[in-house]
């Protein structure tokens, strides 16, 4: 298939010849969207890349298969890769994976492909494709990935995967993809694997190069997915392009039909019979030529009426021309058509504004088609739409939405000197935004069971613009009372929110009472802030969940944040004096006033100015402070990487980890105060652990002989499918790692690799215990 330089100097040249003012009307992205669309033409095809989580290697594949071959390209996602880390933010859980499937959904948009969620759970790193399996038969996977694969047809499937891949949910995926399409048997899309380290007596079979040139964009493939990449902001940090972006697209046939050379299993126009007779050449012509060829608009006219006969379906062969045709007709006319909204309310408008621009040397004239036209319960068609050559048309849509319809779908007709045809404008009807309101940062809190003040925040959002003057109200049991932030003499509260602010936080302290007086044993309790009259419907719930457990009193404790909020907010909700330690308080105060500082999971990640700061937090420790490390990657932590160590005698963290929630947890030092002061860490404590016990455990032959070890986990027995390779990352070292404790001139340091944020964000009281335990120094004596 041709391209490059040729192409794009054919395609630049009538344009600037017209006069057309590119950064006005067609511009770079202009041109590169009819140099994509005259490569769709001949393209075509519907292309699957299967992955498992928004993470894995898609993007140099689906961008070679979208610009080069001018495929119809979905990425098809298991997961939304919520059971991982965030590397940015403090979202865990499902709000990673919404903040995740944005981030996939901005990538995708930058390479102009599809993509698809099949919906299954990501509970974190597994060992066998079995488990993932288990976990995921509730969501019927192999129904939801059939289903998928009818809907969207493809004639391609591309997957990273394997059997032999380590992580059990990737393994599992394969194996479902593998299964369903020896199912399809002489009907089933071509199977291939996209290979980044060929694995042992694999070799690919097709090799394209990255490095090709974008002639109209300037990038290369390679540079092109590494931008789409960086979008996936939450997984970071990324290295440099030379590390995770290959020279070349490696593929390897899985099904024994032969290499992939980027041409579809059936040519369109063969099938034609005489009708499609020469345009293959015509059409190969046009992509040398660019629009310079030969009655090139005239070839395009032709194409579409050739098409529209057809009477194609979305799926048919023939369907993708059809859209390519007319993209590259309105790029070769210089013409740009959107639909956007008004801003204005007006029973009689639709609230949208159909925008045309014509860049070309030709006026245009078009008609509405209401009757092929969707999302319009009425659409009143304007007479006369005329646009001069180099003109710009605004008209205001007259009728009525389908608000039960989630988009909206346009047709005209577009008449020109040489002829007419149909071109299609998508737009969204918009929701009607109301008040709402939540609590932050979190609609469910662990506190404290014989209760305190808990500081609070109110997020409003509401249209704009729109004042909004309320009261807060609150409903629940007898006792819980809440004010003001600023005025602790007052209770109730009332704001006015400005008419231009669409979000608006109101700061508040809400007073607990303890739960025993209540009566209620240690049952969460369900509160409910409400707005006055009008808006007595607007709600925002909270959840409180009591945990017994003595606090240490009057503790003052600094906190190096990482990228997660969680263990600072608990500690918040049991009343425990947290101050952030930001750069500038770090290099400058005195670390004196602190009984307790706490380097949060990964803070050596986000915190570069953390690593000079190194000796002083462990002379903090020497001169009798508490220094508490939560877990962190070892490429953050180990002096290999670092040029200093975070730990006062040598430490090296691995990459083990206890993957298992329900592994057993056996405690080798059982009257250690870090296990029994101010709370008793029970079996119990241990019960109910979501994804994972830890990560990265410090390696057993590299941790130093001043470390107490406090627990040993070992992962419980696991079988794979009987159809897989057996006994593959099946790894069940006990680990001693988990929690260590030493001493250090006059103080203490712990490093604890237990993922105790997760545990806290699921609301374990356990574990909430065990880190009132961890912050707490040794021979403190003040408990509540």
């Amino acid at each position: 298939m041709a391209g490059g330089v040729g192409f794009c100097l054919g395609l630049l040249s009538p344009l600037c010849s017209q006069g057309v003012p590119l950064g006005e009307t067609v511009g770079l992205q202009g041109l590169a969207k009819g140099r994509q669309a005259l490569v769709d033409v001949q393209g075509g095809h519907r292309a699957w890349i299967v992955v498992t989580h928004p993470d894995d290697p898609w993007p140099a594949t689906a961008l070679v298969l979208r610009r080069k071959f001018g495929m119809d390209v979905q990425v098809l996602i298991a997961t939304m890769g919520e059971g991982g880390q965030n590397a940015v933010g403090n979202e865990l859980g499902r709000a990673l994976g919404a903040v995740r499937r944005r981030e996939s959904l901005a990538a995708a948009k930058r390479l102009d492909v599809k993509v698809r969620f099949l919906g299954l759970v990501d509970f974190g790193y597994c060992r066998t494709a079995a488990e993932a399996l288990d976990h995921w038969k509730a969501a019927r996977p192999a129904e939801v990935l059939k289903e998928a694969l009818e809907a969207f047809s493809p004639e391609w499937i591309f997957t990273p995967h394997s059997e032999q891949d380590a992580h059990g949910q990737k393994r599992a995926l394969f194996y479902l993809l593998k299964r369903e399409v020896e199912r399809e048997g002489d009907r089933a899309p071509r199977l291939l694997r996209i290979l980044r380290n060929p694995g042992k007596g694999e070799k690919e079979e097709s090799r394209f190069s990255l490095e090709e040139l974008d002639p109209i964009r300037s990038v290369t493939f390679r540079e092109e997915a590494y931008h789409a990449l960086l979008q996936h902001r939450t997984q970071g940090p990324h290295g440099p392009m030379e590390e995770e972006i290959g020279p070349e697209l490696r593929l390897l046939a899985l099904d024994g039909k032969g290499r992939f050379t980027g041409q579809g299993l059936l040519d369109f126009f063969e099938r034609l019979g005489s009708r499609g007779k020469g345009w293959t050449k015509r059409l190969e012509a046009l992509l040398l030529q660019g629009f310079e060829a030969p009655k090139a608009l005239e070839t395009l006219g032709e194409l579409i009426a050739l098409l529209r006969e057809e009477k194609l379906g979305k799926r048919a062969p023939g369907s993708w021309h059809l859209d390519a045709a007319r993209k590259a007709m309105e790029a070769a006319m210089g013409l740009r058509i959107r639909l956007k909204p008004s801003g204005v309310e007006d029973p009689e408008h639709t609230g949208q504004v159909l925008e045309i621009w014509n860049g070309g040397r030709q006026e245009l004239r078009f008609r509405f088609r209401p009757t092929l036209s969707h999302g319009f319960s009425h659409l009143v068609s304007p007479k006369g739409l005329l646009v001069p050559s180099r003109g710009f048309l605004r008209v205001p849509l007259r009728g009525r939405l389908d608000r039960e319809q989630p988009r909206l779908l346009l047709v005209l007709d577009v008449l020109w000197s040489g002829g007419r045809f149909l071109t299609e404008v998508h737009g969204r009807i918009p929701k009607e935004r109301s008040v709402a309101m939540r609590v932050v940062p979190e609609e469910h809190l662990l506190v404290p069971s014989q209760g305190g003040e808990l500081p609070l925040s109110l997020r409003i959002s509401k249209p704009v613009p729109m004042g909004l003057a309320s009261r807060l109200g609150l409903a629940g049991p007898p006792g819980f009372l809440f004010g003001p932030e600023l005025r602790r003499d007052r209770l109730g509260l009332s704001f006015q929110a400005p008419p231009l602010l669409g979000e608006y936080f109101v700061s508040l302290r809400l007073k607990i009472p303890g739960w025993d007086p209540l009566g209620r044993g240690l049952r969460p309790v369900a509160l409910k802030f409400h707005l006055s009259t009008p808006y007595e419907g607007v709600e925002a719930p909270l959840r409180l969940f009591p945990v017994r457990a003595r606090i240490p009193a009057g503790l003052i404790l600094g906190i190096v944040r990482g990228p997660d909020r969680t263990v600072e907010e608990v500690l918040h909700s049991f009343g425990i004096d947290v101050r952030a330690l930001d750069a500038r308080t770090l290099l400058r105060t005195s670390l004196a006033p602190f009984a307790t500082v706490l380097v949060d999971s990964r803070a050596l990640l986000l915190r570069p100015d953390l690593r000079p700061q190194i000796p002083r937090l462990l002379r903090f420790v020497e001169e009798g402070g508490h220094l508490v490390v939560l877990y962190h990657k070892p490429s953050e932590f180990n002096e290999e990487s670092l040029g200093t160590l975070l730990a006062p005698f040598p430490l090296v963290l691995g990459k083990g980890r206890i993957t298992r929630e329900d592994a057993v947890v056996h405690t080798l030092l059982k009257k250690h105060p870090l296990l029994t002061r101010p709370n008793p860490i029970e079996a119990r404590d241990w019960d109910g652990w979501v994804q994972e016990r830890g990560l990265y455990f410090p390696e057993e032959k590299k941790t130093d002989v001043h470390y107490e070890r406090l627990l040993m986990i070992q992962e419980p027995e696991m079988r794979e499918l009987p159809e897989l390779p057996q006994g593959l990352n099946i790894d069940r070292t006990p680990r001693t790692g988990a929690l260590l404790a030493a001493r250090s001139g006059r103080g203490s340091y712990v490093y604890c690799a237990l993922v105790l944020h997760r545990q806290l964000r699921a609301l374990k009281a356990g574990a909430a215990r065990l880190l009132l335990n961890l912050i707490t120094p040794p021979g403190w004596t003040r408990f509540r």
